[in-house]
C-alpha cells in the first residue's frame, strides 16, 4: 500500500511539472509556437483524466485518514510521520493550507523523535510549501537555517533538500520576471539541482532534475527532449526510492 501511494503521487507530480513544462517551453518563444498542437496533443489526454485523478486523490486521503484515525495511538512516532508525509504528499500540489498543515504537524512528530534526518525532511517539506505559497523570504529563511551533515544523512534525505531549495530559488525566478534577479535565482536554483545527482539513483528523477536545470538554461530543445525521456522512463521504474518521497527506511 505504501508503494502504491508513493507511485501515483510521484506520477501525478511528474507529469503536471513535465507537462507544464512542455506547454512553457512551446509558448514562451515565438519560433516555437508551431509546436502548439503537439503540445496540446500531450496534454489532452492528462485533462480529460482530471475527474479521475481528483477522484482517486480523495480516495487515497480518506484512506490516510482513517488509518491515522483507527491506528495513531497504538502506532511508532516514525510510522506516524511516515502517513502525514504521505497526506501532505498528496496536497502540496493540490492545497497550500491543507499541506502547510501538515508540514508543521511533520516538524513536531519529527521533533519528537529528535532525529536530524526526520527533522530536516520535515523542515525541507516546511520550505518548499512556504514558497508554493508566495512566502519566498520565509521558504529561503527555513531552508537556509538547515545544516546540512552529508556523512550523516541518508541519500533520500539530501537529494530532497537540494531539489526543493533549488526549485525555491526558480519559482522565485519565475515570480520575479527581470533581467537581474531571476538570472540569479535560477542560477542559484541550478546550483542546488546539480548537488542533488550525486544523492539520486532512480531514472525518472535524474531526467526530471536535468531537464530542469537545462530549461533554466535556456536550453529549451535540451530540455525538452530530456523531459520527453523522462516521461518515457516512468513506465519502467519502480518508483521506491524517489526525492518525491522523503521518507524511507534510511532516515535515522
Amino acid at each position: 500500500m505504501q508503494k502504491v501511494k508513493q507511485k501515483y503521487g510521484f506520477i501525478f507530480f511528474m507529469i503536471s511539472f513535465i507537462l507544464t513544462s512542455l506547454f512553457y517551453m512551446g509558448c514562451s518563444q515565438r519560433k516555437q509556437v508551431r509546436n502548439k498542437k503537439e503540445i496540446e496533443k500531450r496534454i489532452s489526454p492528462v485533462l480529460q483524466q482530471k475527474r479521475t485523478y481528483r477522484q482517486e486523490k480523495i480516495e487515497r486521503v480518506d484512506s490516510i485518514k482513517h488509518f491515522l484515525h483507527t491506528n495513531e495511538n497504538a502506532m511508532h512516532e516514525e510510522d506516524i510521520f511516515k502517513e502525514y508525509m504521505n497526506l501532505y504528499n498528496e496536497f502540496k500540489l493540490y492545497s497550500f493550507d491543507s499541506a502547510y498543515h501538515y508540514a508543521t504537524q511533520l516538524c513536531k512528530i519529527a521533533n519528537e523523535l529528535n532525529s536530524s534526518g526526520y527533522k530536516i525532511s520535515a523542515k525541507t517539506q516546511l520550505g518548499y510549501i512556504l514558497a508554493r505559497g508566495g512566502f519566498f523570504k520565509e521558504a529561503i529563511d527555513t531552508l537556509s537555517s538547515i545544516q546540512i551533515e552529508k556523512d550523516a544523512l541518508p541519500d533520500v534525505v539530501l537529494s530532497n533538500y537540494y531539489i526543493s531549495f533549488g526549485r525555491v530559488y526558480h519559482d522565485l525566478a519565475d515570480y520575479t520576471k527581470d533581467d537581474v534577479f531571476s538570472a540569479k535565482y535560477n542560477k542559484l536554483g541550478n546550483e542546488l539541482l546539480y548537488k542533488s545527482l550525486s544523492h539520486l539513483t532512480d531514472s525518472s528523477t535524474i531526467y526530471y532534475v536535468k531537464g530542469k536545470i537545462a530549461l533554466k538554461e535556456n536550453k529549451v530543445e535540451k530540455s525538452q527532449t530530456i523531459l520527453s525521456t523522462s516521461i518515457a522512463s516512468m513506465r519502467y521504474d519502480r518508483f521506491g526510492n524517489t526525492f518525491y518521497t522523503s521518507v524511507d527506511d534510511g532516515i535515522h
